[in-house]
């Protein structure tokens, strides 16, 4: 393989890691919503006793809700997960990419030459900070929907599987994003 060959090379897979990098912010801002929501409703989750009533009369519905946005969390960990360890990979080329350019950019003594060499290692000395950048934003929001993941699973609903559309007896007397809808029934309109 000549030198042209392996800075095409180099410069291919360039590319592919900023393609990359577009990837892994996808999916860390797709987490952030995953988080949001389970946040809007795990912050307003009635108390329950273990009978299953509540104060408010869609409690049943909102753990439901819950549950289905921590399995979402679950999935996006493993999501994440993989999204790691193709970092870790891509963080690996990047690094025997720089021993290539090294290694070429000894043996050659032409100007112009060095300087694309040059430019080359600058290119993949770039790539492997921003893999490295992003493979920390990945681990930080690993961290996060486990905290949030073992949050979650504090409060349960206490009759076994909620059912979504199922209700605690009473009137909603939270701010249950159903709030007036709540307040119309208990006034019988």
């Amino acid at each position: 393989m000549n030198d042209d060959t392996k800075k095409r090379e180099l410069l291919t897979d360039h590319r592919t890691e900023t393609d990359f990098i577009r990837n892994v912010k996808s999916a860390l801002g797709y987490s952030e919503k995953v988080l949001d929501a389970w946040n809007s409703k795990f912050s307003i989750l009635p108390d329950v006793d273990s009978k299953g009533n509540s104060s408010c009369s869609f409690a049943e519905r909102l753990y439901a809700y819950k549950e289905e946005k921590e399995a979402d969390i679950v999935k996006q960990i493993e999501e994440l997960r993989k999204h790691d360890y193709a970092l870790v990979r891509e963080m690996g080329q990047v690094r025997r990419n720089m021993s290539v350019i090294a290694s070429g950019a000894g043996r050659i003594h032409a100007d112009p030459t060095k300087d694309e060499y040059e430019k080359a290692r600058g290119a993949q000395e770039f790539a492997y900070n921003k893999l490295a950048e992003k493979r920390e934003d990945i681990r930080k929001m690993i961290a996060k929907l486990e905290e949030a993941l073992r949050l979650s699973r504090t409060k349960k609903w206490p009759l076994g599987k909620p059912r979504d559309g199922g209700g605690a007896r009473g009137g909603c007397a939270l701010a249950c994003g159903e709030g007036r809808v709540h307040a119309r029934r208990q006034a019988g309109q």
